[in-house]
């Protein structure tokens, strides 16, 4: 099926930014580790796009709906993107980072970044640190979007919205036993699956975002990761959008984080894809910008 008219003049206007020349990779140093971060754009608020476990600032531009994507956040104000601590160009680090930790550089990045206002961008396992930082520091953070994200890393009795420790650690071990190829983008991405350049694309993404070792870390500690408590305090506007058929992180998790802070707003997508940028990427540009506009005014 060819894509929507509105989701073509993305790619297009994305394609016009040559994969050669991606924003510059700056380097900033924090807590006693190295973080790589980007700007791209202008405009009178930033976006702060925190992804999940994968995260390369480089390589994510080579893949051209994600450009198209990252480019037309940009067009909404200054994009930040950012590798954190033990992933992508950041420096690797000999201990699980936590959601803490991750908090602390996001307020790294921003300080060097010499931001004021802040919309923060949390998809998936990137929206634990974002709600974490936006309840410390709510006079930074105008806006909190949280896609396709969760606020614990394993199902309980009280939380039913995430797989079992141990169905988790199984799940990890045979992430790690085929880490160098296209590992869980059936999963990820099922509308993409099928395409051989996006295959390819992620199995290098993977390959140069991280190492099984390093990997397994930074995964143990999302598995452990538990945020709820926080939920009640964040006072910042929120914007919770997930879609319904979800194979990585389920809807229950969306729903949960909507219905436990004060006033979100959420938005239930159509599709499968995980990541924000696969599929249909027009109505969650839509309500990103609307969001946005409505924090820039």
């Amino acid at each position: 099926m060819a894509p929507e008219p509105e989701t073509r003049a993305l790619l297009d206007a994305g394609a016009t930014l040559p994969i050669e020349t991606p924003p510059p990779t700056r380097y900033v140093s924090g807590g006693g580790v190295h973080l790589a971060f980007q700007t791209y754009g202008a405009g009178p608020i930033d976006v702060l796009l925190l992804p999940g476990f994968v995260s390369h600032v480089e390589r994510v531009w080579e893949e051209p709906r994600c450009r198209a994507f990252l480019s037309s956040l940009a067009g909404m104000g200054r994009l930040i993107l950012l590798d954190r601590r033990g992933i992508g160009l950041s420096d690797r680090v000999g201990f699980n980072p936590s959601v803490d930790a991750t908090a602390q550089d996001i307020g790294t990045v921003l300080d060097a970044a010499c931001s004021r206002r802040v919309v923060l961008f949390g998809a998936s396992e990137g929206g634990p640190a974002c709600i974490k930082f936006a309840v410390d520091h709510p006079d930074r953070v105008a806006g909190l979007i949280l896609f396709a994200s969760l606020a614990k890393g394993t199902a309980t009795h009280d939380y039913p919205h995430a797989l079992q420790a141990g169905q988790y650690d199984l799940w990890l071990q045979q992430l790690i036993a085929v880490w160098g190829g296209p590992a869980g983008i059936e999963t990820f991405a099922p509308s993409l699956s099928g395409d051989p350049q996006a295959r390819a694309w992620w199995a290098g993404l993977l390959r140069a975002a991280s190492s099984p070792g390093a990997l397994k870390g930074v995964l143990e500690a999302l598995r452990d990761m538990d945020v709820r408590q926080l939920l009640g305090r964040i006072s910042v506007p929120t914007l919770v959008l997930h879609r319904h058929d979800d194979r990585a992180v389920r809807i229950g998790a969306g729903r949960h984080l909507a219905s436990h802070i004060a006033q979100a707003r959420f938005i239930e997508l159509d599709g499968a894809d995980h990541w924000a940028f696969a599929g249909d990427q027009q109505p969650v540009l839509g309500h990103i910008g609307r969001f946005v506009g409505s924090l820039a005014k």
